[in-house]
């Protein structure tokens, strides 16, 4: 009895052991495509809740074990999962159906190379066509704010102005920060042009990666790291923005599109972004004690009568209607009877510079014409783009004309070509900076007094420079700062014109073209070619001027410089793919590209004046034209790279690539220098069933990339100039360094790519740390080496950040689907050391006006604002002159004054669509970040701004003597920690120059409502049209937020490295368009 209890429990288990088999099946089936019926490797087949599972083998065909009842799951990257409960029979053969949302999530990388985005072990955000092209700027740089976490971008409000694009921080101490464009797999040039055509000033000629029509972009990824950008060496260390644009039809379906797309656009300035006048006292430095002496006859001079006309200044007389004077225009015989010699009333102007601006308007109009056949596909366009800007005589007129054609010669060998001629004429583009432009005249250095419709009809009536600034020789007046606002306008006005052709060529050849194998060899040439000139003209008349960089002083001239540029890329590169097993495959490439670069420069300028007025050209020079200044430059890069990819499963992947570059611009035995990259990735979701998690990747990645110096670094040599009258030769100001080294970076970054519910919701994370060593930097010398500065290797920078991207599609709300995007992104920067003897490191050299600059210094962010700070007691609290009244200012201008960097960076986007109809929006932040303010410092120095005239607590105007109860008293303490109870007198500079430059550095945060868009679809598909859109765009529209007084926070000097100021920009226009596209 006590053994057959002991063999029960056996017995009772075998039975049910046996029962339980008995209901387990081997299923096998096939795996097809309904695209083409083609058999479907490595699809991941696993049974539903389990861990556990195979994959599909070269010919599709699958075995797995089952019990009835279990649910089979099938998925295949850019095919919709598909879920197949086991009945009775062991055989299941599946068709897959393809995932468009899957499918766009193919990005383009390196080298024009399409890769699966769940494959990618580093950071790569693709933006569309669609959503560049929403407003056309003409620049598509303008178009990505807000839209690519860890892309700043700075503008200018200039008409064709350029734009700063800097991808997770400044890499380079003193270099190029830019990232690198590249269209359908070539390098272009992203030249930024900022001509001296006056001493201290430079003309803002734009970005000529602005020459890349929107209209014929496709999409737009952003490689973001040194392991995504790496195949493009050197060139790509500070990121890569990858263009591809748009081609015909697919080869092998029969189609043909007609599109035309028309836009015209209005502009409407933005009153928070131009400065508020006070409007009770005119110009004039000293009060009422301002007043001159005007001529009223021959050696007759009415006494105190005249107004101040040789002043930048209104802290001038206060205004009264009973008040009569003799105001500028009563200097000039030409102004006629009714005003020479006669007074007018004293009073604020009735037309103010905001009268100055013209509406901007924009007028774009496309035409594209694709199709295909069996063996071809093309697309040819053509875009006008016509730009008048909001300064008067501005305008920029682009044509832009594209032709890509694709040919399938055999199965194995095909062909692509394209070809774009851009050519662009401007006129009257907007100076920057300080000095010899209206806009620094108007928010530094202006008599409220001055009506601008008089200018206007002083200068049209004329054609003369009637200025209001002038001083008297005699009776007669001469321009002493500033010319007649429109003679400035209308005849001392650049032009600039450019004619740029960007070309590749390709052949394609599949030498093994089988199942589980392939190996295709591409050829590939390309160029970009473009030939520009600039000029600029001073009429005769005008103020005595620096004419480009020469000292001397001219009133009319005529410089122009004529450039030349030639890039050449030729590229051979070897693809293999292979499936090593079932679930191995490889991919990978060997290549080489040869890089020519060659680029001519010429400038001249007159000599001593214009012989004849009006006519601009150099033969017109009074005396004879010095020697031009010439260059003529040929740089090269030889590289070869090769990369490796592996995929086991599809859910764990390698990358591994490696780049060496040899570069003309380095020393033998130093320009030749090789940096790797490794990245992986592994699918979560593929080994673990996470709730509510349809895909989940964690990717990591490491790289180092190199960065070569500039042409003319490493030999020293003579030079010849022609300057102030004569010419010059010697040696450069700069010592050479035959021993540079490349700079290199090295960057790590882990990130995690989550989609959720059904991949509705989209988390991107990627948290970066870059290392950039050895940097090129141009160093101050002591004098008695002969030379001013030397270059050098020195110098460790880091950058760490965090990027997070949210996004949501197709989400309904009733009938309603809304789609969604939040870009956030942090940046840290660090300098870990400098060059040996140096502290720290100027970023800018341009003129602003003020001893405030922008340094980098060991141990602290990138460009840090120097200046002036207040003197603060113990307790935190500002101190104040006991005398005066006045703030104590520090002795020392190396004070650190605020940091230009920002705290984080913000984009949320919106769409709703409904039958038809889209509505979208894109609000745009960024929190934190300093500015100076050099029109703060002058324009309230000089009294022109409300804040410089209002009722203090005593009643009195603050300009009203302090005896009188005038004047204002400034919060703080007295040296010993009393509160200050003294006092301050308003005169001209108190609220300026008198205050330490800590007092004009503002918070440059702002939110912005940066697009909205509204569209419609009209139900149509006749024999003429198959689609007809209308649109209506708004950019720009409000400026919901920001500290920054009387600019825009992100109005820039342009491209390049010295950000941080805000000084004589354009205000900023909402701009308000009307789009139609028809579809033929």
């Amino acid at each position: 009895m006590n053994s057959i209890n002991k063999l029960l429990p056996i017995v009772i288990g075998i039975i049910f052991f046996q029962i339980s088999h008995a209901q387990e099946m081997k299923i096998s089936g096939t795996i097809t495509s309904d695209d083409n019926g083609e058999t479907l490797s490595a699809v991941s087949i696993k049974i539903k809740g389990k861990n556990f599972g195979t994959s599909s083998d070269f010919d599709g065909e699958y075995s797995i074990d089952a019990n009835r009842g279990d649910v089979l799951e099938f998925s295949f990257i850019g095919m919709k999962t598909k879920y197949v409960k086991v009945e009775g029979s062991n055989r299941i053969d599946v068709i897959m159906n393809s995932d468009t949302q899957l499918l766009d999530d193919v990005v383009v990388t390196a080298l024009g190379i399409k890769k699966e985005k769940k494959s990618l072990g580093y950071s790569v955000q693709k933006v569309s066509g669609d959503d560049v092209n929403v407003v056309k700027s003409g620049n598509i740089t303008n178009s990505l704010s807000g839209k690519i976490a860890g892309v700043k971008i700075n503008r200018t409000n200039n008409m064709g102005g350029s734009t700063n694009v800097i991808i997770r921080g400044n890499s380079s101490l003193s270099g190029d920060n830019q990232a690198l464009f590249v269209v359908d797999g070539v390098p272009i040039s992203n030249y930024s042009k900022n001509a001296n055509t006056t001493k201290h000033t430079a003309i803002d000629y734009g970005n000529i990666a602005s020459d890349i029509n929107p209209e014929d972009i496709k999409s737009v990824e952003v490689l973001k790291g040194a392991a995504a950008s790496v195949l493009y060496g050197s060139q790509a260390a500070n990121g890569v923005i990858m263009i591809t644009t748009k081609k015909g039809g697919d080869i092998g379906t029969k189609s043909a599109n007609v599109i035309f797309k028309s836009s015209t656009s209005f502009g409407f300035l933005d009153q928070s972004t131009f400065p508020e006048y006070q409007k009770e006292y005119g110009g004039g430095s000293n009060g009422e004690d301002s007043w001159v002496d005007f001529p009223i006859g021959l050696n007759t001079v009415e006494k105190n009568a005249g107004v101040p006309f040789n002043t930048q200044a209104s802290f001038g007389p206060k205004y009264s209607d009973k008040k009569k004077v003799y105001n500028w225009w009563a200097a000039y015989s030409e102004s006629g009877k009714d005003k020479y010699r006669k007074k007018g009333v004293w009073k604020y102007a009735e037309n103010d510079p905001l009268t100055y601006f013209e509406t901007p308007v924009t007028l774009s109009n496309t035409i594209s014409v694709s199709g295909s056949n069996e063996s071809a596909s093309y697309r040819l366009s053509y875009t006008n783009h016509n730009e008048k800007g909001s300064e008067p005589n501005g305008s920029i007129n682009k044509d832009n004309f594209s032709l890509s054609s694709s040919y399938k010669f055999s199965n194995k060998l095909s062909s692509n070509v394209s070809v774009s001629n851009i050519l662009q004429k401007a006129i009257g583009r907007s100076r920057m900076g300080r000095d010899d432009n209206n806009m620094t005249m108007f928010r530094q250095l202006w008599a409220t007094n001055v009506d601008l419709k008089q200018q206007r009809e002083a200068y049209e009536k004329n054609k003369k420079n009637i200025s209001w600034n002038f001083i008297l020789n005699g009776d007669k007046p001469h321009p002493s700062y500033w010319n007649n606002i429109y003679f400035e306008r209308y005849e001392n006005y650049p032009t600039d014109y450019r004619n740029r052709w960007l070309g590749n060529a390709s052949l394609d050849y599949k030498f093994i073209d089988l199942k589980g194998l392939k190996v295709s060899g591409l050829v590939r040439a390309s160029i970009d070619t473009y030939y520009m000139y600039y000029d600029m003209r001073i009429q005769k008349g005008s103020r005595s001027m620096q004419l480009a960089v020469i000292n001397d002083l001219v009133t009319s001239g005529y410089y122009r410089a004529d450039s030349h540029f030639k890039l050449f890329n030729h590229d051979a590169i070897l693809n293999i793919d292979a499936d090593i097993n079932p679930d191995l495959s490889f991919v990978g490439l060997i290549g080489t590209t040869v890089k020519r670069e060659h680029t001519s420069f010429t400038r001249a300028h007159t000599n001593g004046g214009l012989g004849i007025a009006g006519h601009y050209f150099l033969r017109n020079s009074m005396k004879s034209i010095l020697p031009p200044k010439e260059y003529d430059t040929i740089l090269g890069t030889n590289s070869l790279y090769s990369s490796a990819s592996l995929d086991y499963k599809k859910y764990a992947y390698v990358d591994l690539s490696v780049r060496a570059d040899q570069s003309s611009t380095l020393p033998q035995g130093s320009n030749l220098y090789v940096y790797p990259s490794m990245s992986t990735s592994v699918i979560l979701t593929e080994l673990i069933d996470i709730p509510h998690v349809s895909f989940g990747k964690l990717r990591v990645n490491v790289a180092q990339v190199g960065a070569s110096a500039e042409f003319d670094k490493i030999v020293d040599t003579y030079m010849f100039e022609a300057e102030n009258g004569g010419a010059v030769s010697g040696v450069h100001h700069t010592k050479k360094n035959p021993e540079l080294k490349p700079e290199s970076t090295t960057s790590y970054e882990v990130g995690l790519d989550l989609k959720l519910l059904d991949n509705k919701i989209g988390l991107d994370m990627a948290f970066y740390y870059n290392l950039t060593k050895d940097q090129i930097s141009n160093v101050t010398t002591t004098s008695s080496t002969g030379y001013t500065s030397k270059m050098v290797n020195g110098g460790k920078l880091s950058n760490k950040g965090l990027e997070i991207a949210l996004s949501s599609k197709d989400i309904s709300l009733g009938l309603v689907s809304w789609n969604s995007s939040v870009n956030w992104s942090m940046n840290r920067s660090e300098v870990l050391s400098l060059a040996k003897g140096v502290k720290k490191e100027k970023l800018h050299k341009r003129k602003i006006g003020t001893n405030v600059s922008i340094h980098s210094t060991k141990g602290s962010p990138y460009g840090l604002i120097y200046g002036t700070d207040f003197e603060y007691h113990k307790s935190g609290a500002k101190i104040v002159d006991k005398t005066t009244g006045k703030y104590k200012v520090s002795e020392s201008s190396s004070k650190v004054i605020g940091n230009q960097n920002p705290d984080w960076l913000l984009g949320f986007s919106n769409s709703f669509s409904y039958e038809g109809f889209v509505f979208s929006f894109l609000i745009d932040c960024q929190k934190g970040g300093d500015i100076f303010s050099v029109d703060m410092l002058y324009g309230l120095g000089n009294g022109l701004y409300k804040e410089t005239s209002f009722t203090n607590e005593n009643g009195k105007n603050i300009r009203d003597k302090v005896a009188d109860g005038g004047g204002i008293l400034n919060p703080g303490v007295y040296e010993d920690g009393t509160k200050n109870t003294t006092r301050m007198e308003v005169t001209q500079g108190s609220l300026g120059g008198s205050l330490p430059d800590k007092a004009f550095v503002y918070d440059a945060s702002y939110i912005k409502l940066r697009e909205m868009s509204i569209s419609y679809d009209l139900p149509l598909g006749t024999e003429y049209f198959k689609k007809i859109t209308l649109g209506l765009v708004g950019s720009n529209l409000w400026i919901l937020y920001k500290n920054l007084p009387y600019a825009d926070p992100e109005a820039s000097m342009g491209a390049g490295n010295a950000q941080g100021f805000s000084v004589g920009s354009l205000p900023t226009f909402r701009e308000l368009a009307v789009n139609i596209k028809l579809n033929f």
